[in-house]
């Protein structure tokens, strides 16, 4: 199992003091591009991230990161990044390979709101269909208690 343990640093380079583990558990082995080292990764912002790549201690230890750990502060995407490139790329070359990329910007949005509408429409056909379920199960339970209540039972 391998162990991505992820630190935040200020724009000063300092670090961020914080009282959550911030670690994931990925079961794979340490091998090809994915090496026990530290990986880094600076925002726009001036904020970094370091995460570091082992292997487990033991057997154990995974199941008390799972326990312990707050999630990766969003930053999954980075723990990717490193088992499939062996770093964490720039955001110019995720853009780059971006499926998006040769596509305009108002292309982008004007598929964009074509995908909020269909979503809409979906949201509207879900609800029709939840109020159509909602009815006929109240029309089955209604059925049910009439026929497991006794006294709606004459002598025939």
């Amino acid at each position: 199992m391998i162990v991505f343990t992820l630190t935040l640093w200020n724009s000063n380079n300092e670090p961020m003091e914080s009282d959550f583990l911030f670690a994931k558990v990925r079961p794979y082995k340490l091998a090809g591009h994915v090496e026990h080292k530290i990986y880094s990764y600076t925002f726009e912002t001036g904020n970094k991230v370091l995460i570091e790549v082992r292997e487990s201690a033991n057997n154990k230890e995974p199941d008390i990161i799972r326990k312990r750990s707050s999630g990766f502060g969003n930053c999954d995407w980075m723990i990717d990044e490193i088992i499939q490139f062996g770093r964490i790329r720039t955001d110019s070359e995720r853009r780059l390979s971006s499926p998006f990329k040769d596509k305009g910007r108002e292309a982008i949005q004007a598929e964009i709101i074509k995908l909020r509408e269909e979503l809409e429409q979906i949201k509207e056909e879900r609800t029709k269909i939840n109020n159509r379920y909602n009815e006929t199960n109240t029309r089955l339970r209604q059925m049910l208690d009439y026929l497991t209540d006794t006294n709606n039972w004459g002598a025939e």
